[in-house]
């Protein structure tokens, strides 16, 4: 009987990333997250894609075009994005569908981009935060590197991540040192987690 419980608790435990992908836990909050790549056309010798891919992708392999004021997404949560700086010429050959990744003429990025903003627990005054690539260079592959990465919360205070830098603002307009408490994921207990997932599951 116990080896049953454990095997059934073991299963619970790997299927429940999965499972409790679309329920929200309780004291948490979504972070809108914006990621930009800012320099785009100065290589202008070159188009910029993102390929989604992913166990619960929408369409298998989604492609789209990448411009400097159209922020990244991936789709669902557990999909990856990949970002590509494509030769033109090649592009204009085969058009976007036509891509071979595996192609001399495409250069994958060396950062892998999470465009997904996910949740924290309500103490965490984050409601936003924009995160800006620039483009490097492109040689064996397309060199980026984070040139921005600011979070705001809803009072307007505004930590800037690259300089550890905090400006809250309050009603008046002015500045002051408060420190607030930004995070990126929420502690949540493990058992709370499964308690929770399997109410939502046998109440629907």
């Amino acid at each position: 009987m116990k080896k049953t419980i454990t095997m059934i608790l073991m299963a619970l435990m790997l299927a429940l990333p999965f499972a409790s992908a679309d329920t929200i836990m309780p004291n948490t909050h979504a972070v809108d997250r914006s990621v930009f790549i800012d320099n785009i056309e100065s290589f202008s010798d070159y188009v910029f894609v993102g390929q989604i891919t992913g166990p619960m992708s929408d369409i298998e392999n989604q492609r789209y075009l990448i411009e400097s004021d159209i922020k990244l997404f991936k789709g669902y949560k557990f999909n990856e994005l990949n970002v590509y700086a494509v030769e033109k010429t090649y592009f204009e050959e085969v058009g976007l569908e036509g891509i071979n990744f595996e192609s001399e003429n495409v250069f994958i990025s060396n950062v892998k981009i999470e465009p997904y903003g996910g949740y924290v627990e309500n103490k965490n005054p984050m409601v936003s935060e924009e995160i800006i690539y620039s483009i490097i260079n492109i040689e064996d592959k397309l060199n980026l590197q984070k040139t921005t990465h600011v979070q705001r919360t809803e009072a307007g205070s505004v930590k800037d991540v690259m300089s550890k830098t905090i400006e809250n603002e309050d009603e008046t307009g002015t500045t002051s040192n408060e420190k607030p408490v930004l995070s990126n994921q929420p502690k949540i207990n493990l058992w709370d987690n499964i308690i929770y997932f399997l109410k939502s599951l046998f109440s629907r």
